[in-house]
This record gives structure tokens, C-alpha cells and sequence, in this order.
């Protein structure tokens, strides 16, 4: 399949290829329990599910970019790795890990398609040995252009060329499941739910069907 972003996404062949390149850094999103019982040997576990960012006005995010930065530099990540981040099959919350490390303006934000339930799918071994590695200095350089506000949102309400996407479940866009401030939708956003993204194994449909589903919403 030919992706036109394709260093984003790795295929648990390419992981195990890598895996002892000491520029690749394996990074583990699930929860330290999980992490604890078995993982990829050389994973580091980082708490990507706890770097939310509490809203997305200037001091809030500068506050969020200085947890991310500990997090980042107490797992030994720097701008000379690649860092594959991976979760189970589905990997939300490994996808949420190559988005904030791509804001932060690492070059080298990969993805485990199918996370750890295809790394094992394809007979790859995992371990309980902790991996310990040196603190490094992570360096962030924002690029807010990927960001937008509450303030950018507000004000393109209704503009032909700003399409919201809800890609929550379809019952916290109806509003008949709450579970943020208000329930309902952005006005005019669109919905998609983020597993239409992928197969039923959890990997990434190929480009051609992921086209087709954004064409279909009209974007």
C-alpha cells in the first residue's frame, strides 16, 4: 500500500527488524500493569493516557508542553530516535502519543499498526524484563498551526472551508451519552467515529478505503 505519510505507520516486521537499533525507542501507552505482566522488549512505558491538556489557551498549553517534556525526557527520548509508540490492537491512545510528539516538533513520531495484538499475531515474543534508560533532555519546539482552539473553532462556525469532525461515538454526538461538559456537538461538525479508521483486527484500512470514507462525508 502506498501512504503518502507512510514513516507514521510501522508494521510489527519493521519493529522487529529495528528493534535493537539503539536509535529506535519503543514506547508503551497501555497502563503500568499491563506493562508490568509483558511487553516488547526494550519498551519504555509512558502515561500518554494522562497528558491531556486541561484547555488550549496559551498558559494551559505551555503548562501541558512542560509535563509532556518530563515525560518524554524521563523515557530517553531525543530528536536522534525514532520512538514507536504502540498500544493493544486498536491503539488510540499510541496514535494520541504521534500526535503530541509530532506537535512537538520530533522528526521521528512512529505507529504500531495493530499494536501489541499484531506484534504477537505475527510471532514476535514479548518479555517482563524492565528496561531502564538514561534521562535525556527532550527538546520541544510547538507547532500551534496543528492546533485548534476553542477561540479558531468559535470563530469558524459556519465557514464552507472549516469542517469540525466528531469522532467520538455516534451516542455522545446525539447527546444521549454524556461524558464532557455538555452533551451534543460542535454546531455543523460532522461525524465519524475514529474506529472507522480501521479494520476489525485494529490496523489501518488501506488509503483507498480511508478516501472513500472521508469522501463520503464530503471533506
Amino acid at each position: 500500500m502506498s501512504w503518502p505519510n507512510s514513516r507514521y505507520l510501522v508494521a510489527p516486521r519493521w519493529l522487529s527488524d529495528h528493534r535493537a537499533d539503539p536509535s529506535v525507542r519503543v514506547v508503551d501507552t497501555r497502563s503500568p500493569a499491563l506493562y508490568g505482566l509483558s511487553h516488547i522488549r526494550g519498551a519504555v512505558f509512558v502515561d500518554v493516557r494522562n497528558l491531556h491538556v486541561a484547555g488550549s489557551g496559551p498558559g494551559a498549553m505551555r503548562a501541558w508542553v512542560g509535563r509532556v517534556v518530563e515525560a518524554f525526557s524521563d523515557a530517553g527520548i531525543t530528536d536522534r530516535h525514532q520512538a514507536v509508540f504502540y498500544g493493544e490492537a486498536f491503539g488510540e491512545i499510541a496514535a494520541r502519543g504521534v500526535w503530541v510528539l509530532s506537535y512537538l516538533g520530533h522528526p521521528g513520531a512512529r505507529l504500531l499498526d495493530g499494536g501489541l495484538d499484531a506484534w504477537l499475531a505475527a510471532g514476535y515474543p514479548t518479555t517482563t524484563a524492565m528496561t531502564s534508560v538514561a534521562r535525556a533532555a527532550f527538546r520541544a519546539r510547538p507547532r500551534p498551526e496543528l492546533v485548534a482552539t476553542g477561540h479558531y473553532v468559535l470563530e469558524h462556525l459556519g465557514d464552507p472551508a472549516v469542517r469540525p469532525l466528531d469522532v467520538r461515538r455516534a451516542t455522545e454526538y446525539a447527546g444521549s451519552e454524556i461524558r464532557a461538559g455538555r452533551g451534543g456537538h460542535i454546531p455543523g461538525a460532522i461525524h465519524c467515529e475514529w474506529l472507522n479508521n480501521l479494520t476489525e483486527r485494529g490496523t489501518y484500512k488501506g488509503p483507498a478505503a480511508l478516501a472513500s470514507v472521508y469522501a463520503d462525508l464530503g471533506l
